[in-house]
């Protein structure tokens, strides 16, 4: 028998959905409690694969909310990646604790307002 996994989906945000870098951001995602999975390990950064904001399992829930420290002008995108454990069992092996990864999510800086319209 082979264990069959509902990826969980990243609901929001969606990619290259524009927020003020100063106030929280809201991720939230879908997945099955039914499914194998046994933990959600959430990495925010302000480059892929440099996940300086958030690195950390996360615990079984759907959602997590966090305020981006301060960030640099010239920081334009935050990355959001949501990898997630599961226990997985092939045909003729053992169960396997194991880590899934899914995709990465850009958030883009909106402007501030003083520059809006400018060039």
């Amino acid at each position: 028998m082979v264990t069959v996994i509902d990826t969980p989906v990243i609901l929001s945000p969606s990619h290259h959905d524009t927020f003020d870098f100063e106030i929280p951001i809201l991720i939230q995602w879908q997945w099955s409690p039914s499914s194998p999975i046994t933990n959600f390990h959430l990495c925010i950064g302000t480059k892929p694969g440099t996940w300086n904001m958030v690195n950390g399992e996360i615990g079984l829930t759907d959602r997590f909310c966090f305020t981006p420290f301060p960030v640099g002008e010239d920081t334009n995108h935050i990355y959001i990646q949501l990898i997630y454990k599961t226990i997985v069992t092939e045909d003729g092996h053992a169960e396997e604790e194991t880590f899934r990864i899914g995709d990465v999510i850009t958030l883009d800086r909106a402007m501030a307002l003083s520059t809006k319209g400018s060039l």
